[in-house]
């Protein structure tokens, strides 16, 4: 991979190089992890120069060097086996940046990410806290979207295990874990949840599904006549840090027999995975009203932006006007195509 230099960064690939670096730092505790992304730099380079012979599945580092100093790395993670979509994490800064500020660094470090993958890769993800205002100005800025708001939710008082027994699912209703038997079912649900923006952008296909399949992955599905049909899943978040974590999906109309179903599956999961985090929609109230009903805590809201190279159709009347996240979001239309970038933007300070 070439270098790409902006006026004070060096950026490029992870490499052996640059590990005694780290060990020099205040970041000592993260070596063992860098030795791993190594590893799997390696073998994503590798499957990048076989193109298409075998899926996409190795993430890869890039770092930024200033004067011979690490200061920040950025992890891609492909998010399909084609490889067509792929998940940014903002910049983790290791050392304060001297000849610039961390959000020029981050502005560096995010295109040049972007740039290594502009041959095989059009669509883009970052998940961001809501909270973090400036860092979702500056994702705009390079010419990402907001697609959707996500809770964080994790168990806060335990059930009884009498009442794990006594909780059964509706008539007709059955659990299943995933499978390739199955996992076009989930996929034809999780479509029907998307936004059409959001799909075009991950381009998933139903065997991407499985091999996130961890933790295991779960399907509520009914029967009518002899076609099986998903009334909610439980899947692998794309774009999350989380390791223990799965998301809540459904279908856009509410069914009422998930009052019963949610409760049964969240308990069954609680019993195997006591830690486990689960992610839903901000804007789905009814999963979220049982979800506070159960005693399970918010532990956050996360913005999933997307950038797509695919359509670019410009809204003359989207200016942002500040960098607050009512002003971020005020002039969202989920249904339309992506917005091009450079938006208007207050200066970031």
């Amino acid at each position: 991979m070439s270098n790409t230099k902006s006026e004070n960064l060096k950026i490029e690939a992870l490499q052996a190089k640059h590990l005694p670096m780290l060990a020099s730092s205040e970041q000592t505790r993260r070596i063992g992890w860098m030795q791993i992304m190594l590893i799997k730099t390696w073998l994503s380079e590798a499957e990048g120069k076989l193109k298409g012979l075998i899926p996409k599945r190795q993430p890869k580092c890039l770092v930024a060097l200033e004067g011979g100093d690490l200061i920040a790395i950025v992890v891609l993670q492909p998010n399909n086996r084609r490889g067509s979509c792929w998940s940014l994490s903002f910049p983790e800064f290791i050392k304060d940046p001297k000849q610039s500020t961390k959000l020029e660094a981050s502005k560096s470090l995010l295109q040049a990410a972007i740039q290594t993958q502009k041959n095989v890769t059009q669509n883009w993800l970052i998940r961001l806290p809501s909270s973090e205002t400036d860092q979702l100005s500056l994702s705009r800025e390079i010419g990402f979207q907001p697609l959707k708001i996500m809770k964080s939710w994790e168990c806060g008082e335990h059930p009884d295990p009498d009442c794990l027994e006594s909780n059964k699912l509706p008539l007709n209703v059955s659990c299943q874990p995933l499978s390739r038997s199955n996992g076009q079912v989930l996929w034809r649900l999780k479509n029907r949840a998307e936004s059409p923006q959001y799909r075009d952008i991950v381009d998933n296909q139903w065997m991407d599904l499985i091999d996130r399949n961890e933790p295991e992955n779960l399907i509520l599905l009914t029967k009518n006549q002899d076609e099986y049909i998903a009334l909610l899943g439980l899947i692998t978040p794309i774009c999350s840090e989380e390791l223990l974590s799965l998301e809540i999906i459904r279908d856009i109309a509410w069914d009422s027999r998930l009052i019963k179903s949610i409760p049964y599956l969240l308990n069954k999961l609680i019993v195997s995975w006591p830690k486990i985090s689960i992610e839903t929609l901000a804007s789905d109230i009814h999963t979220n009203n049982i979800l506070e009903e159960l005693n399970w805590k918010e532990k956050g809201e996360s913005v999933i932006l997307g950038r797509t190279l695919w359509k670019r159709k410009a809204n003359k009347n989207l200016v942002l006007k500040g960098n607050t996240l009512e002003a971020i979001f005020g002039g969202l239309k989920p249904n339309q195509p992506p917005l091009p970038s450079p938006f208007l933007f207050s200066k970031i300070k």
